[in-house]
């Protein structure tokens, strides 16, 4: 099954190297958010992807 993932907002999870878990858009600079618990991140990062009509790509740690 291919997901059409043209014109989405692409969302990522990174464990940044200061211990925080970071919400990005993909080609952003910044993060979106940073979170000290991956729960509280994962949920950012879905509310985010639903809200822009976006999907959530990857989940780096």
């Amino acid at each position: 099954m291919r997901m059409d993932m043209e014109g989405k907002v692409l969302i990522q999870m990174q464990h940044s190297a200061n211990g925080t878990w970071d919400v990005n858009e993909v080609g952003a600079s910044q993060p979106l958010a940073s979170f000290g618990d991956i729960e509280k991140c994962v949920d950012y990062a879905s509310n985010i992807a639903k809200e822009r009509d976006g999907l959530i790509v990857q989940s780096l740690n």
